[in-house]
């Protein structure tokens, strides 16, 4: 498994991004949000529209040993996270 711990200022929260056997699980965030994820050039991988991040875990394709970009749009804020698949 893939654990990626950030932090970020404004939401004085921690997020964790894991990748496992497919899917993208975001723990540590609340609220709806949307959630995109790039290549590391910047190619749209997957959108995923006005989704619960309490409860989100989707299904990605990735490749494995690949640096990928995640941006998560709340109403107030956005985030952007680096995560590494292996």
């Amino acid at each position: 498994a893939l654990f990626n711990e950030f932090f970020d200022i404004n939401q004085k929260s921690t997020a964790r991004l894991i990748y496992k056997d497919g899917y993208l699980n975001i723990e540590g965030l609340n609220g709806n949000a949307h959630v995109t994820i790039y290549s590391i050039i910047g190619n749209k991988i997957a959108f995923f529209s006005n989704i619960e991040l309490r409860k989100f875990k989707e299904f990605v394709s990735l490749q494995k040993e690949t640096m990928y970009i995640t941006r998560i749009e709340l109403s107030d804020t956005i985030l952007t996270y680096k995560f590494f698949t292996r």
